[in-house]
């Protein structure tokens, strides 16, 4: 199972490889296309023939291969230069492998022993990589999801504070209408005993008054009533108001 982890997570090393370089080639080749959008289209249409200039495709390509040339010939340098170093190694491998045929059995031996140790130590640093590789490709994906974490609370975060805004500023509206509502039905109460009061000492009124003192008194009453409802109403949903402010204030306090 570790050699198949091993294994797995060099292919994953190797596919993460592949995959930057495909990146890489399709930024160029997105460069290349805007360089030619703005070398050759850039510069417009021929007038007369409706197409693009000629002259203008020629010599964006021909600056294209002069480019290409000039890099076919800096990696034959490199290339030259290249080959005098391996042939400069090659030739002090065989003066090595010359004067290690002069070499007794016993320091053959020991070379051979410090091989293998430095061989065995090159594997387990190359273990060791490896595992490090691993353990930072995980700590980065963490990382990316404690980010959309930490965006999504402060997006909540904004939203809850708008609502707690939105409730508080409902509740002092519903305050406001509350205190006015109990105060208008204070003022058509007391109305309504003045005109009980002056019914009662006042001399006997002709039937038209009578009549008509019934007729504003049952109104009074019938607007106490609706103001009263109104009342019962507002109180109702001020309780609704509190109860639903009360949740969002105890997540912000938490907070």
């Amino acid at each position: 199972m570790a050699e198949i982890e091993e294994e797995f997570q060099s292919e994953s090393i190797n596919y993460k490889a592949m995959t930057s370089e495909t990146e890489t080639r399709i930024t160029e080749i997105k460069r290349e296309a805007y360089e030619f959008k703005r070398t050759v289209l850039g510069k417009g249409v021929d007038p007369r023939s409706n197409k693009i200039k000629a002259d203008a495709v020629i010599k964006y390509y021909d600056g294209k291969i002069r480019a290409k040339d000039a890099l076919v010939t800096k990696l034959q340098a490199r290339n030259k230069i290249f080959a005098s170093q391996i042939a400069k190694m090659e030739s002090q491998l065989n003066n090595k492998n010359h004067s290690e045929e002069t070499l007794s059995p016993i320091d053959f031996r020991q070379l051979m022993i410090e091989n293998e140790s430095f061989s065995h130590n090159i594997d387990s640093k190359n273990k060791a990589l490896l595992k490090i590789k691993v353990s930072t490709a995980k700590m980065g994906q963490m990382l990316n999801e404690k980010r959309q974490m930490l965006t999504g609370l402060l997006e909540e975060s904004v939203s809850l504070r708008k609502r707690i805004a939105d409730q508080e500023e409902r509740k002092g509206k519903l305050k406001k209408e509350l205190l006015e509502t109990k105060n208008h039905v204070s003022r058509m109460k007391k109305q309504c005993k003045k005109y009980k009061l002056a019914q009662t000492v006042s001399d006997m009124p002709s039937i038209e008054d009578y009549v008509a003192q019934k007729q504003e008194e049952f109104e009074l009453r019938k607007k106490i009533k609706q103001w009263e409802v109104k009342v019962q109403l507002a109180q109702t949903e001020l309780r609704r108001a509190r109860a639903a402010a009360r949740p969002t204030s105890n997540a912000k306090a938490k907070k």
